[in-house]
C-alpha cells in the first residue's frame, strides 16, 4: 500500500516515477492502521486481567457484534470491553468512566465522518458530520481537556481506537500547543475511482502501476488508446524490457516490462551477486 500519489519527477538522472506526498503522513498512516487485521496476537493474558478488574460479562452476539476487538463501549449506562466474545464490564472511577463516555462520543463521531468521506457523496454532504465532529470534541475538552492529556491517556489507552482519536490533535514543538487537524475542516478521505482513460501512456503507465501493481503495457494500450509500438516509444526511458521476466509470460512483447527503477535495481542486485560469488572463489 502506497501513502501518496505516484507522478513523474526529475533528478539529475532524468525522469522518472516517485512518490509524491499527497497530504498529512501521520494521519494517513493512522488511517492505515484500522485496515489491519484484528485477533492477530493471543490476548488472552491481557483477557484475565479485565476480568479481575471488571463485573459482568455479556456474550457479543449478534447485538453488539458492531464492537470492535478492545475497545470500550456504552451500555445502559456503563462501560464495557470487548474481548473476543465478551463483554466486560469495567468497574472504575466516576471521573475515568466520564472521560471514557465522552471518547467514545468522540470516536462515534469520527467514525461517522470517515464513513460519509469513503462514500461517493460532494464535500457539502460532509459538513454536518464536521460539525458534528468538532460539537463533540470541544464538549470534551471543555470538560476533560485535550484528548492526549495525562488523564485521558490513562482512561483511554487500551482502547485499540485510542491512536485514532489522538490523531485530531496535533501539537507544536515549540510553543506545545495543541491544535485540531485537518479532519475537522477540510476532506482528508477521497473515495476509490478507478481510472478508466488517460490521455496519453504515461499516464497509463501511472494508472497501471496504482491498479496493476505492474507495468502492464496491454493495460496501458487499452487507457491511452495507442497501439504497441506508440506506447513503447511515449515510454523509453521510464520502462526497459527484462528478457527473463519476458520469458514468464504468454507474450513476450507484452510481457517483463517493469520501471526504469525496478530494471536497474534488479541489475545492480544481479552484479553484487556476482561480484559476491567471484568473491567467495577466490
Amino acid at each position: 500500500m502506497i501513502k501518496g500519489d505516484i507522478d513523474f519527477t526529475t533528478n539529475q538522472f532524468g525522469e522518472t516515477l516517485d512518490i509524491v506526498s499527497n497530504g498529512n503522513l501521520k494521519e494517513q498512516l493512522d488511517e492505515t492502521l484500522k485496515m489491519l487485521p484484528s485477533n492477530i496476537v493471543d490476548m488472552e493474558e491481557l483477557g484475565q486481567v479485565y476480568v479481575e478488574e471488571t463485573g459482568e460479562s455479556i456474550p457479543v452476539g449478534e447485538q453488539y457484534n458492531n464492537v470492535k476487538d478492545y475497545t470500550y463501549t456504552e451500555i445502559n449506562g456503563n462501560i464495557y470491553y470487548r474481548i473476543n466474545d465478551y463483554l466486560y464490564e469495567q468497574n472504575k472511577n466516576r471521573t475515568v468512566t466520564e472521560r471514557i463516555k465522552g471518547l467514545i462520543k468522540v470516536r462515534t463521531a469520527l467514525r461517522d465522518l470517515i464513513d460519509i468521506e469513503n462514500r461517493d457523496v460532494s464535500d457539502i454532504d460532509i459538513i454536518p458530520y464536521q460539525t458534528k465532529l468538532n460539537q463533540v470534541y470541544d464538549e470534551f475538552v471543555r470538560k476533560y481537556g485535550y484528548i492526549t492529556d495525562r488523564g485521558n491517556d490513562l482512561a483511554f489507552r487500551n482502547d485499540a481506537d485510542y491512536p485514532l482519536l489522538i490523531s485530531l490533535e496535533k501539537q507544536d514543538k515549540q510553543t506545545k500547543q495543541v491544535t485540531k487537524t485537518d479532519i475537522f475542516t477540510k476532506r482528508t478521505i477521497k473515495p476509490y475511482k478507478e481510472i478508466l482513460q488517460t490521455q496519453n501512456a504515461k499516464e497509463g503507465l501511472i494508472a497501471s502501476i496504482n491498479q496493476r501493481g505492474k507495468v502492464d503495457i496491454k493495460y496501458i494500450m487499452k487507457l491511452c488508446g495507442k497501439d504497441y509500438d506508440t506506447v513503447i516509444t511515449e515510454l523509453k526511458g521510464l520502462i526497459y524490457h527484462n528478457p527473463e521476466l519476458a520469458k514468464q509470460g504468454i507474450d513476450e512483447d507484452l510481457a517483463g516490462w517493469e520501471t526504469a527503477d525496478q530494471y536497474l535495481s534488479r541489475k545492480c542486485s544481479r552484479k553484487i551477486t556476482n561480484s559476491r560469488k567471484i568473491c567467495t572463489r577466490r
